[in-house]
């Protein structure tokens, strides 16, 4: 009978052995690299209103503006400012309104 209750011993170890090596293959290895949190790019971006935008336009170009929306541009924010120059031309002015960057200018 000692030999059948050695032999359950040895059963019990390498049942034990097998379940620790397992539960250390299935538990995730603990990082030694550090986490770094992406950095920020050097272009500092500022929302701006319709409003915001507006006011801008009239205070650097001295134009007119005839009209202002905003509009949904391939998913994007917009606003367009319809101007009129000192030249008397009508100008459209497009403004990222997450960016405040102007996008382009487009005369007619």
């Amino acid at each position: 009978m000692s030999f059948f209750l050695k032999a359950a011993r040895v059963l019990v170890v390498l049942i034990l052995n097998i379940s620790c090596v397992y539960a250390e293959e299935k538990a995730p290895a603990a990082s030694t690299k550090e986490t770094t949190l992406p950095v920020p790019s050097t272009e500092e971006y500022h929302p701006v209103t319709l409003d915001e935008a507006t006011k801008q336009i009239m205070l650097d170009t001295k134009n007119k503006v005839l009209a202002a929306k905003t509009e949904l541009i391939s998913g994007k924010k917009i606003h367009v400012i319809k101007i009129l120059t000192a030249t008397g031309h009508i100008q459209h002015i497009k403004i990222d309104a997450v960016t405040g960057k102007t996008l382009d200018k487009q005369k007619k």
